[in-house]
């Protein structure tokens, strides 16, 4: 196994372009500006490589002919700059040497060319065109309301809950040559910001700038909807409903007064089917595939059917007049 000092030296020696150890070689290839076609002063990409013969790596990404690109080393300043490589190619005693040298993961690199990326955005963020599309915003197509509720049921059975906001990700796809070129010159991380803003992801008609632009407005959009929602008798009766069901802890199923003009009845209701199978477009109700036995869910449907009011027999939010689990009462229509 190498030790820390021949590590160094082959990336400092100028001569030597392949290091042998006990099962690999490392191998260290000179980087070629693909603008000018000569060498990028000081910069050289270091390889793992598993079989006899090596590649110049083009990605960042491990090829299928044994052949990985470890890093990037910086002759001038004298660093290693290093990419994640799977433990089954990268062995925890040569990772302990790269450790050693002092070197610096890719991450920092990317980290570069996300900064200038956010600084482009934030700058239209605060323009007055954006700020105009997400006061204009047309929230009659959208499931803001929905998807509000939704996210506070879930919260209701999932206790101490935190919600982050959305880890920035915006799929920049760098190169092992963009690394190269970002170490020898920090300044290219905006010509790679660039480059990504103004591309077209493969699904879309529009840049990574519009698509980026248009999720700002519709978070921000939806951000100002929620807190300026107004629930309506309905939507306070089902959120009040959950709560109450949430706090039978580990309960399976529940039972519910049921009634509807003067027929009433009682039925088990699973609790996981119920939650997945609320309906707020068919005047706030539960598929009667929540009821526990076919047998009971037939009897309901037939019950409770009515062409003008209710067409599948399902459960329907205003029908619900007690829930209980056990001699426990979750929830009761006041």
């Amino acid at each position: 196994m190498i030790t820390v000092n021949e590590l160094q030296n082959f990336l400092e020696n100028n001569e030597r372009q392949i290091l042998a150890m006990d099962n690999a070689n490392l191998l260290k290839i000179n980087a070629i500006d693909e603008e000018t076609g000569v060498n990028i002063p000081g910069i050289s990409y270091i390889c793992y490589v598993a079989l006899p013969v090596g590649v110049t790596p083009v990605s960042q990404y491990s090829s299928i002919n044994g052949t990985d690109l470890l890093g990037i080393y910086d002759k001038e300043n004298k660093k290693l700059y290093y990419k994640r490589i799977s433990s089954l190619i990268l062995n925890d005693k040569l990772k302990s040497v790269v450790d050693e040298i002092g070197s610096i993961n890719f991450k920092n690199l990317y980290r570069l060319v996300v900064k200038e990326v956010d600084k482009i955005l934030q700058k239209e963020y605060k323009s007055l065109r954006v700020q105009k599309q997400i006061e204009n915003y047309n929230y009659k197509n959208s499931d803001f309301k929905k998807s509000f509720i939704e996210q506070r049921i879930e919260a209701f059975f999932e206790k101490g809950v935190t919600v982050y906001g959305k880890n920035k990700d915006y799929e920049l796809k760098l190169t092992a040559y963009d690394y190269a070129k970002l170490i020898s010159n920090k300044k290219y991380a905006k010509d790679l910001a660039m480059r990504y803003l103004f591309n077209k992801p493969e699904y879309r008609d529009v840049t990574n700038f519009e698509v980026n632009i248009e999720g700002y407005i519709y978070r921000q959009a939806k951000l100002n909807f929620n807190r300026n929602i107004n629930l309506n008798d309905d939507d306070k009766k089902l959120m009040s409903l959950f709560k109450g069901i949430s706090e039978a802890n580990n309960a399976r199923t529940i039972k519910i007064e049921y009634q509807k003009g003067n027929k009433s009845t009682e039925i088990t209701v699973n609790i996981d089917e119920m939650r997945q199978q609320y309906d707020y477009s068919d005047g706030y109700c539960f598929s009667n595939y929540a009821i526990t036995t076919l047998k009971a869910a037939k009897k309901f449907e037939k019950d409770f059917r009515d062409e003008e009011d209710n067409r599948f027999g399902d459960i329907l939010l205003k029908g619900i007049k007690k829930v209980k689990y056990g001699r426990k009462v979750l929830f009761e229509e006041k």
